[in-house]
């Protein structure tokens, strides 16, 4: 019995503090806290400084980026332009594109011998990105080059070359 009396106690204890007012007021504007400011890093949601986004245009089978705008259309040759630097063109094409290599610099930069998902396997990209005035010029290549032949055996293949299998020429005639 005991124990229930001083639960009791406890309880109207309780009871009379929490109806009491607080000794302290609450500030109803946390911003005007003498917090120094957070640091000047971006938030989670924004881009980074050479981040780029994907675009809803295409270029044998790319995705530009956002803000890249292209100029002139080919069969085998596209041409775009935008306020983006070269080395943020490098860092968003990088992970689009399988293969091949690249050479950059400050102002320029060329992947070579490129292909990119969904393309055919015989079809290699070029892409060079090149500073120019207020804009980064960006063309993008495409070559295909015809199947191989399908030879059955090493003496077709060695004809085919214009050779015999000893590697003497065929046609002494036809020397090109």
């Amino acid at each position: 019995m005991k124990g229930g009396v001083a639960g009791a106690l406890v309880l109207a204890a309780l009871g009379v503090a929490c109806g009491q007012p607080s000794a302290a007021p609450v500030d109803a504007r946390p911003w005007t806290s003498t917090l120094a400011p957070l640091a000047s890093a971006p938030p989670a949601d924004h881009l980074g400084k050479d981040e780029l986004i994907e675009g809803t245009d295409r270029a044998f089978g790319v995705a530009l980026p956002r803000g890249l705008t292209v100029e002139q259309r080919y069969p085998d040759t596209v041409y775009a332009s935008g306020p983006m630097t070269v080395h943020a063109l490098v860092l968003y094409f990088g992970p689009r594109l399988t293969g091949g290599s690249l050479r950059e610099s400050a102002t320029v930069a060329t992947f070579e011998r490129v292909s990119a998902p969904g393309l055919p396997p015989d079809t290699e990209l070029t892409l060079h990105l090149a500073m120019a005035v207020g804009k980064t010029t960006v063309t993008i290549s495409s070559t295909t080059y015809p199947p191989s032949p399908v030879l059955p055996d090493e003496e077709s293949r060695w004809r085919q070359t214009g050779l015999t299998p000893n590697g003497k020429v065929l046609d002494p005639t036809h020397l090109d």
